[in-house]
């Protein structure tokens, strides 16, 4: 957590402004640390690099001036304003003019020469402990920081209980299992990333440690049919963090999902234009993708990476995996283009090879297995938005599928639609579960995570009832043992 200590100079000003005994003191505090509860809100907000350098935050400059008290005997200004108004500022907006309510974007902020940022969690801090004092500093929760995260949960508290599910996702952590993954962390060479799922970690287990062995994660409700949650989530952390929070339980995920939901239109795609061929046989790449997963990746990785030298077989497999993962979600093999504030934009695809691989890159993109799969999912992707626009014609003029030029965005369209899709089929199997006892444990948009192991017979039985209510043809689910 964040700590700020102001430079005496402030107190003294607004001694003279409002000198009845303690007030000043009482008002500089209450903003003080409203401002230090809204940054640590957002925390986790992923921060480029470049924020990062130059210690800026993100926040919400609304919440910072709204919430953060106002002084009674001064005409009721409120405090943020007497101190922008006597030069005496904590915070400064870096992004001015970006951050609003049209743009959608959260302010970013700076700590002004009058302010001190300590970070009491700082992974540094931990890492100069020793073992016991490590296991200390992570089986209680320090004194000074308890007010801190009892705010974070001052909402769930005050929710009410016939309300709780509507609002909330609660997970049960698995707190021996999250401290150890912490001391791994605390014990490794870390990198950037590492540090942010230790913050992520650290969050989850103050918040368990004080809530019953529970994280509580609010939803936020997507237009595209999803439920997201705000800040640190199940869905935000990464798979070590995940296996840690919900040790020794069972994910159950969509195989390919984007991929498999597309496909399942191929056969209405083909009636369509009268032919008689199979599946398998006119969309020959996508067919082999999902019903020969293993043979297609290593294919693919010989290709790709035939005569490459210091890249490990996992990397290479992970590099494959998150290149044909970018382009069944709508990512362009070669892409580069302007942003709206003029800077250079790549694709996924080449982002995820970067400027080290770019022979690879080439093979990747070349590759008969690449060309083919994204000629036949362009195919599919084009019926399919005829499809719906034809059921649907709100979605050619639905704001959230709009381009900035206000014409409708194919991939957005697609998206909403496979979102939707998405949600509904993973509702069918939060049903089916329910019916055999097996209470779910957490939500990750494709992916379920139950608390034991699902039989074959059950797992086939979900299967046939999800595909027999949404002709997803190929829907079938995997198994991953959070161990």
């Amino acid at each position: 957590m964040l700590r700020l200590a102001v430079d005496g100079k402030v107190l003294d000003a607004l001694k003279v402004a409002v000198p009845k005994k303690n007030k000043a003191k009482e008002r500089l505090e209450k903003y003080v640390s409203n401002l230090e509860q809204i940054v640590n809100l957002e925390i986790f907000r992923t921060r480029p690099f470049q924020m990062q350098f130059k210690e800026h935050y993100w926040a919400s400059l609304t919440a910072i001036q709204e919430l953060g008290g106002q002084i009674w005997s001064l005409n009721n200004i409120r405090t943020h304003k007497w101190l922008e108004d006597n030069g005496l500022q904590l915070v400064e907006q870096v992004n001015k003019n970006q951050a609003n309510n049209i743009t959608g974007e959260i302010a970013i902020i700076k700590f002004t020469s009058l302010v001190k940022v300590e970070d009491d969690e700082d992974l540094a801090k931990l890492q100069a402990m020793t073992d016991a004092d490590l296991e200390q500093y992570l089986l209680s929760m320090p004194a000074n920081n308890l007010a801190a995260y009892q705010s974070l949960l001052a909402p769930f508290w005050a929710t009410p209980a016939s309300q709780v599910n509507a609002d909330y996702d609660v997970l049960n952590v698995n707190i021996p299992s999250v401290i150890a993954y912490i001391k791994r962390l605390v014990r490794s060479k870390v990198s950037n990333k590492d540090k942010t799922e230790f913050l992520k970690a650290l969050r989850v287990l103050r918040v368990a440690q004080i809530n019953n062995s529970t994280y509580s994660q609010k939803k936020k409700l997507s237009e595209f049919g999803r439920t997201y949650y705000e800040g640190v989530s199940i869905q935000s952390v990464n798979k070590n963090l995940r296996k840690a929070i919900l040790a020794n339980c069972y994910e159950y995920d969509v195989k390919s999902s984007v991929v498999a939901w597309k496909l399942a239109f191929a056969y209405e795609l083909l009636t369509s234009e009268g032919k008689a061929c199979l599946v398998d046989e006119e969309f020959t790449a996508i067919y082999y993708y999902l019903t020969y997963k293993k043979d297609y990746f290593d294919d693919l990785q010989l290709k790709v990476f035939g005569s490459t030298i210091g890249l490990s077989d996992d990397k290479q497999k992970a590099m494959i995996k998150e290149a044909m993962t970018a382009l069944s979600f709508g990512g362009k093999l070669n892409a580069r283009w302007k942003n709206r504030f003029g800077e250079d934009e790549v694709s996924s695809v080449i982002k995820i090879f970067g400027n080290q691989y770019i022979n690879e890159r080439l093979n990747f993109t070349k590759s008969v297995e690449v060309t083919e799969f994204n000629k036949q999912q362009a195919r599919l992707d084009k019926f399919i938005i005829k499809k719906f626009k034809a059921l649907y014609p709100f979605l050619a003029t639905m704001p959230a599928l709009q381009t900035n030029s206000g014409n409708m965005s194919r991939s957005k369209v697609l998206a909403w639609l496979y979102q939707n899709a998405e949600t509904i089929a993973m509702d069918f199997v939060r049903d089916e579960l329910k019916k055999i006892g097996v209470a779910v444990q957490a939500n990750i948009h494709d992916a379920i995570v139950v608390d034991r192991k699902l039989s074959d017979v059950e797992v086939k039985c979900i299967e046939r009832a999800v595909i027999a209510k949404t002709n997803l043809s190929y829907f079938s689910l995997g198994e991953t043992h959070y161990v």
